[in-house]
């Protein structure tokens, strides 16, 4: 999988909100379980890169 961007919409939003594109060129249950486990990263990692996972 590749990102293609990585960015925001708004210039005064609370919380902030991110988004990212990304994309792959398999077959598309190879895709969708590469989007899954990407997925799950991104919403049981650290908000603040700067905390560490116990």
């Amino acid at each position: 999988m590749k990102v293609t961007a990585f960015h925001d919409h708004w210039l005064f939003d609370s919380p902030r909100l991110m988004f990212i594109h990304f994309e792959s060129i398999d077959r598309p249950l190879s895709f969708a379980r590469k989007a899954a486990r990407a997925l799950a990263t991104l919403t049981t990692g650290p908000v603040n890169p700067r905390v560490r996972r116990r």
